[in-house]
Formats: structure tokens, sequence, C-alpha cells
């Protein structure tokens, strides 16, 4: 069968699980399309596709526009980008992988004390010839915001406690009783204009932002504008959050295997 892995962007799929075990002709697509149409003819050819989660956008058009299509397998355990009930009907099969619990929040916990300590405008001093600069801050006794009280908050509103943080939570579902798990009160939600606002009257606010609207993030992007114009008060990192080696090698050792059963007829973790 023909193979091809999708949004591969940092090119190390390949060696991240044995897919030589596979035995077929396999393509990695490294860089991200420019529209729907190339989509359409880059992926003719494959019988199956690997994705990564909610990169490449996967709706009925172009579901329906790939007349080899057997299988798509995408990391993570769901992916909004696929269109599951359009490649059902079309007879192809969406299974998932398994996804680690703890690469967001520790991504959350080092931008935070990046920021707080001003660990990247020191560092970059001492490696211009100066020294110390101004003082950063503690972040006990600050309130932390977290919006979104899953999992992943709910980890980082634990972290925050330890750290002796005042936490605050919001979310669309939130409830008094999920606010009682974590000792937690409700508060606003904060959209990137609001964000930029706070910066502007604030000069000491910070803000650490990992994912984007737009992804990868285009040359003119707001967010590279409001980069400039704040400089290391607004820390912007590529999407790391469910970026590490563990987690990656989990995606794709578990992608390798859902090929092996769906070839074997026993298709596994299906969507």
């Amino acid at each position: 069968m023909r193979i091809a892995i999708l949004d591969d962007w940092s090119e190390s799929a390949l060696s991240m699980a044995d897919w030589t075990s596979l035995g077929d002709e396999i393509r990695v697509f490294s860089e991200p399309f420019a529209n729907q149409a190339e989509v359409i003819e880059a992926l003719q050819p494959f019988e199956i596709l690997c994705l990564m989660r909610e990169r490449t956008p996967f709706p009925a058009e172009v579901i329906n526009a790939l007349p080899n299509l057997k299988l798509i397998v995408t990391t993570g355990n769901r992916n909004l980008a696929i269109d599951t009930p359009a490649a059902r009907a079309r007879g192809v099969e969406v299974c998932g992988t398994r996804g680690r619990k703890t690469t967001t929040s520790e991504l959350t916990l080092a931008m935070l004390l990046s920021l707080s300590r001003r660990i990247i405008p020191e560092a970059n001093r001492l490696n211009s010839g100066g020294f110390q600069g101004v003082p950063g801050r503690d972040l006990a006794g600050l309130r932390l915001g977290v919006i979104g009280l899953g999992s992943i908050g709910g980890q980082i509103a634990a972290m925050g406690k330890l750290l002796g943080m005042d936490v605050a939570a919001w979310s669309p579902n939130l409830t008094d009783e999920r606010c009682a798990e974590h000792n937690t009160s409700r508060a606003g939600l904060i959209d990137r204009e609001g964000l930029f606002n706070w910066l502007h009257r604030d000069p000491t606010a910070m803000a650490g932002i990992d994912v984007f609207e737009s992804e990868p993030l285009p040359a003119n992007d707001p967010w590279r504008a409001a980069r400039s114009e704040f400089g290391d008060r607004l820390l912007l990192t590529p999407h790391l959050g469910y970026v590490t080696d563990a987690t990656w090698r989990l995606f794709y050792q578990d992608t390798v295997e859902a090929i092996a059963a769906f070839k074997s007829g026993t298709p596994i973790r299906l969507l």
C-alpha cells in the first residue's frame, strides 16, 4: 500500500517508529499544503494517510475526492479537522493513537517561570556581554487564571497551588462542583485584542502564547507584529504543548500499529 505521512513539520516521523516493518511505500509531507486543491492533487495515489491532529483539514470534499483512500490514522484520540462521518460513509476507516497528558502542563509551567523570572531576556543580556538586569517576580502570591479546567487545566491549577498561587478558572462548562475539586473560582475569558490592550495599559504585564488561530504562524500574523511591539513581555512558542520526544514516539508507534492492524483485517482504536 502507499502511505502518506502529513504535516511532519520537524521531519522526525520516520525516526520515531519502525515504519519498515510495514513493507509499504511511504512518502512524508513536511510542509503544509497551500490550499484544499493542493491537498487533493497531492494525495490522489495514497491508500493510507497518517495525520497530525488538527493540522491539515479533512472535510468531506477532500475525503470524497481521494479515490484510493482506505484508512486515515490521526495522532491523538480525536481530530476535529476530520469529517469522520463522511469518511465512514465512504467506507474509509479512521483510527487514532494514544496520547500523553502531562506535556502541555509542563510547557505551561515552563512559560510561567520563564516570563516571571525573565529567563530569556536575562540570558540574552548575559550572552551580549552584560550581566544582571531588572529583577523578576515570584509566582507565589500571584493570581493564576486557567481557561478550561479539563484534565490539563486541572494539572495547571494543581501546579499553581503548589507554587503558592491564587488559582481562578473559566470554562463554558465549569460548575461549582468542578471548581471545588481544585479550590478555584470563576473568571472571565480574554480574547486576543483584550490581551493586546492589557499589554498596552500595563508595562508590567506579560503573556505566553503557544497555540495560534493559524498554524504555522504566517509572516504577517498580528501575533508576530505584537511580539515586535511588546518584546520580551510576549513569549510566543510554536505550539510545543504536545511536542516532546516521548509523545512523538507514542504517536507514530501507535500509527504503525494501527496500520498493521488494519492490513490484517482487525482495525484498532477506531474513532
